[in-house]
């Protein structure tokens, strides 16, 4: 909306994107920070359902169920990115500036001060860790690099609606970082592979080909439930 009303250009709109969602991310999951574990996780992904659900009936502002067509391409530093190469090699730096940003934060005070309230909240807390705060923090973190990446697909899709970023969306995301393993970056990336290359590789089996991939995750939630490369 900032590139098609306003005439923002795409670069300053998709860091503008990365802004506005780590806010609303903060805002919006606020009052599930009592929750702890899984429980956290599914909240959020009641509350990305809400917010499909205000995206399809606020009309005047997102267009309704018609979406927002039109949306103009990819560009860096005016030059446009029209081809499918030059999307990848852009979505690819993005990614390693996430990643490197990523791994610093892991290795911080403020990285061990999160995986000391994942780890525990009550010993964090009797620490004088401020969980409220963190977490919040930690929404921020997440949901900047999800404002970034949803930016750049609207971009690169051209249109957009309702539907575009579902919970279906939502739930490979959760399941990419459980099967490399929570709170490793890098395990992040890996699960993202595997979960995108393991159905093409599969594919020569048909339709049974889900039934296998299935059962690769099953095995490995059984047996490794730390993950590819086990959590931080």
């Amino acid at each position: 909306m900032l590139t098609l009303r306003l005439g923002w250009p795409v670069e300053l709109a998709i860091l503008a994107a990365g802004l506005i969602t780590a806010g609303l991310g903060v805002l919006l999951v606020f009052p599930a920070f009592r929750l702890r574990g899984h429980y956290v996780a599914i909240a959020t992904l009641g509350m990305g359902e809400i917010v499909t659900l205000v995206i399809l009936n606020w009309a005047a502002l997102t267009n309704g169920p018609i979406g927002l067509p039109g949306v103009p391409p990819l560009s860096l530093f005016g030059a446009e990115l029209g081809s499918t190469q030059a999307i990848y090699w852009l979505s690819l730096g993005v990614l390693l500036v996430i990643l490197l940003l990523q791994l610093r934060l892991d290795r911080s005070y403020l990285g061990r001060t999160f995986r000391a309230i994942r780890e525990d909240e009550v010993a964090a807390q009797s620490y004088g860790i401020s969980l409220n705060r963190y977490k919040g923090l930690a929404f921020a973190f997440g949901g900047f690099a999800a404002g970034l990446s949803g930016a750049i697909t609207a971009h690169m899709y051209s249109y957009i609606n309702h539907e575009t970023f579902g919970n279906t969306i939502s739930i490979l995301g959760l399941t990419m970082a459980i099967l490399g393993g929570m709170g490793n970056a890098v395990g992040a990336v890996l699960g993202a592979a595997v979960l995108i290359i393991a159905p093409e590789l599969l594919r020569f089996l048909g339709d049974s080909r889900m039934l296998f991939y299935g059962l690769a995750l099953v095995l490995l939630v059984r047996f490794r439930p730390q993950g590819l490369l086990g959590s931080v």
